[in-house]
Protein backbone atom coordinates (compact mmCIF):
# COMPACT_ATOMS: atom_id res chain seq x y z
CA UNK A 1 0.00 0.00 0.00
CA UNK A 2 2.76 2.98 1.09
CA UNK A 3 6.16 2.14 -0.99
CA UNK A 4 8.64 5.61 -1.16
CA UNK A 5 9.28 5.27 -4.43
CA UNK A 6 5.44 5.46 -4.91
CA UNK A 7 5.26 8.85 -6.84
CA UNK A 8 2.37 10.52 -4.20
CA UNK A 9 3.99 8.53 -1.18
CA UNK A 10 7.85 9.07 -1.57
CA UNK A 11 6.12 13.23 -0.85
CA UNK A 12 4.36 12.20 1.53
CA UNK A 13 7.61 10.46 3.66
CA UNK A 14 10.33 12.68 2.90
CA UNK A 15 12.41 13.83 6.08
CA UNK A 16 11.16 17.47 5.74
CA UNK A 17 7.94 18.95 6.42
CA UNK A 18 4.62 17.96 5.51
CA UNK A 19 4.52 17.46 2.03
CA UNK A 20 1.03 15.30 1.34
CA UNK A 21 -2.19 14.71 3.32
CA UNK A 22 -3.10 10.89 2.68
CA UNK A 23 -6.81 10.13 2.82
CA UNK A 24 -7.84 6.50 3.74
CA UNK A 25 -10.45 4.63 3.60
CA UNK A 26 -10.64 0.94 4.90
CA UNK A 27 -14.05 -1.54 5.31
CA UNK A 28 -12.98 -3.52 8.75
CA UNK A 29 -11.04 -2.91 11.90
CA UNK A 30 -8.60 -5.71 10.14
CA UNK A 31 -8.05 -4.01 7.14
CA UNK A 32 -7.23 -0.77 8.75
CA UNK A 33 -5.09 -2.25 11.17
CA UNK A 34 -3.47 -4.27 7.97
CA UNK A 35 -2.89 -0.31 6.31
CA UNK A 36 -1.32 0.45 9.86
CA UNK A 37 1.16 -2.22 9.71
CA UNK A 38 1.37 -1.67 5.79
CA UNK A 39 2.48 1.95 6.65
CA UNK A 40 5.24 0.92 9.41
CA UNK A 41 6.65 -1.37 6.88
CA UNK A 42 7.23 1.37 4.38
CA UNK A 43 8.58 3.32 6.75
CA UNK A 44 10.86 0.88 8.19
CA UNK A 45 12.07 0.64 4.67
CA UNK A 46 12.09 4.48 3.47
CA UNK A 47 13.86 5.48 7.15
CA UNK A 48 15.73 2.14 8.56
CA UNK A 49 15.23 3.58 12.44
CA UNK A 50 14.58 7.21 12.13
CA UNK A 51 15.26 9.17 15.52
CA UNK A 52 12.99 11.60 15.81
CA UNK A 53 9.39 10.88 13.37
CA UNK A 54 5.80 12.97 13.71
CA UNK A 55 3.27 11.06 12.45
CA UNK A 56 0.02 12.75 12.67
CA UNK A 57 -3.51 10.95 12.25
CA UNK A 58 -6.47 12.70 12.35
CA UNK A 59 -10.53 11.64 12.13
CA UNK A 60 -13.36 11.96 13.85
CA UNK A 61 -13.91 10.02 17.35
CA UNK A 62 -14.16 5.84 16.45
CA UNK A 63 -12.58 6.40 12.36
CA UNK A 64 -9.61 3.60 12.96
CA UNK A 65 -6.93 6.04 14.13
CA UNK A 66 -6.35 3.67 17.15
CA UNK A 67 -6.98 0.48 14.65
CA UNK A 68 -4.45 2.10 12.22
CA UNK A 69 -1.67 2.42 15.24
CA UNK A 70 -2.36 -0.66 16.76
CA UNK A 71 -0.99 -2.23 12.65
CA UNK A 72 1.67 0.60 12.81
CA UNK A 73 2.89 -0.89 16.37
CA UNK A 74 2.44 -4.02 16.03
CA UNK A 75 4.95 -3.96 12.85
CA UNK A 76 7.46 -1.60 15.21
CA UNK A 77 6.92 -3.08 19.15
CA UNK A 78 6.05 -6.53 18.29
CA UNK A 79 3.60 -7.99 21.04
CA UNK A 80 2.74 -4.16 22.15
CA UNK A 81 -1.04 -4.35 23.46
CA UNK A 82 -2.61 -1.15 21.65
CA UNK A 83 -4.98 0.40 23.11
CA UNK A 84 -6.60 3.73 23.07
CA UNK A 85 -5.06 6.82 24.80
CA UNK A 86 -7.89 8.88 25.20
CA UNK A 87 -8.15 8.74 29.23
CA UNK A 88 -4.42 8.74 29.68
CA UNK A 89 -3.73 11.31 26.97
CA UNK A 90 -0.25 9.32 25.95
CA UNK A 91 0.30 5.54 25.94
CA UNK A 92 4.26 4.59 25.68
CA UNK A 93 5.24 1.37 23.20
CA UNK A 94 9.23 0.25 23.03
CA UNK A 95 11.16 -1.89 22.54
CA UNK A 96 15.48 -2.17 22.07
CA UNK A 97 14.53 -0.12 18.48
CA UNK A 98 11.30 1.69 19.01
CA UNK A 99 9.74 4.24 21.38
CA UNK A 100 6.66 5.43 19.81
CA UNK A 101 4.34 7.62 21.53
CA UNK A 102 0.68 7.28 20.83
CA UNK A 103 -1.20 11.05 21.98
CA UNK A 104 -5.01 11.68 22.27
CA UNK A 105 -5.25 15.14 21.35
CA UNK A 106 -9.06 15.14 21.27
CA UNK A 107 -9.14 16.60 24.95
CA UNK A 108 -6.24 18.67 24.61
Amino acid sequence: MFNCHDKGVHRYMEKSSIRQLTVMQTGTVGETERAGADFAESFLYCYGHAKSTIVALFGDLGVGKTAFVRGAVGRLVPGAAVQSPTYAIVKEYQNENFCVYHFDMYRI
